[in-house]
Parts: C-alpha cells; structure tokens; sequence
C-alpha cells in the first residue's frame, strides 16, 4: 500500500485521512481521479470551514402565493 504525501494528510479529520488512504490503497493512476470534489463534508470539517448550515438557490416557493 502506498503512504500518503504529507501535503495530503488533513489533520483535523480521520474520516477524510482514511478516504485518502483507501485511494491511494487502490494503486489507480492519479488521472483517475477529479481534484475538484476533493472536499469533505463532514460535520468537523463544515466547521472547521465556517460554512453555513445550509445553502439555498432561487425561489422556493410557488409563484402564486
């Protein structure tokens, strides 16, 4: 298995550390691969981010109220 590059470790999030070592375990070539994804969502993450809880787009409601 290969190990991961130190600029790949996320220190905050053991989730996203074993995703990347799952990848890295499955020996594809990195063109495989998006790095535009290359986030993770998880609740320690989303804070550590300062995101908002939840985002929305457009109108939601019926044009006719």
């Amino acid at each position: 298995m290969r190990s991961l590059p130190d600029s790949s470790v996320v220190k905050n999030c053991e989730y996203q550390n074993m995703c990347q070592r799952f990848k890295a375990s499955l020996a594809l070539p990195e063109g495989y691969f998006s790095s535009d994804g290359n986030l993770c969502y998880c609740e320690t993450c989303h804070k550590i981010r300062g995101d908002e809880p939840y985002y929305t787009k457009g109108n939601c409601l019926p044009s006719s109220l």
